[in-house]
């Protein structure tokens, strides 16, 4: 019994669902405004002093109508080629003793293993007036080793 009642409720909301208008896009439809797109311009870190580091364009998000792109600052090609070996990668303001974190899609990580993960966006790198990328303990940074830095 209810059965007949689901398929005969489901055959009335289709029967509704057309006859109020509702069909696939076509010349006449309104379409959707489209989302607002960025190229991602040129790039921010201009005038900063990289060392070990390269700003490089990312797609940030794809989509059907547009792709949107952003700057980061990842590891020099020299940087991410060496060997790394018992410590992590973390983001580290020595002036204010301050971390920052590495993106990975949408997250954000205070710290990664390997180096081909380390990528921070303009808003780590103006944040203070000299950042680093340090390799060793997070939780003793005096100690870890300066890898690659940015200064504006």
């Amino acid at each position: 019994m209810s059965r007949i009642v689901s398929a005969g409720l489901a055959a009335a909301a289709l029967t509704v669902a057309l006859a109020s208008g509702a069909h696939a896009d076509t010349p006449h439809s309104p379409q959707p405004p489209r989302p607002s797109c960025s190229d991602g311009g040129t790039s921010p870190f201009q005038g900063m002093k990289l060392d070990g580091l390269k700003a490089v364009k990312k797609i940030n998000m794809p989509g059907p109508l547009c792709t949107i792109y952003v700057w980061e600052l990842v590891l020099d090609d020299e940087r991410l080629g060496a060997h790394y070996s018992g410590g992590e990668f973390f983001l580290y303001s020595s002036e204010e003793g301050t971390f920052g974190g590495f993106l990975n899609g949408d997250l954000k990580f205070r710290s990664v293993r390997e180096a081909g993960r380390v990528a921070f966006t303009y808003s780590d790198a103006a944040a203070h007036k000299r950042v680093e990328v340090r390799y060793g303990d997070p939780q003793h940074p005096e100690y870890a080793q300066v890898i690659a830095s940015v200064t504006r």
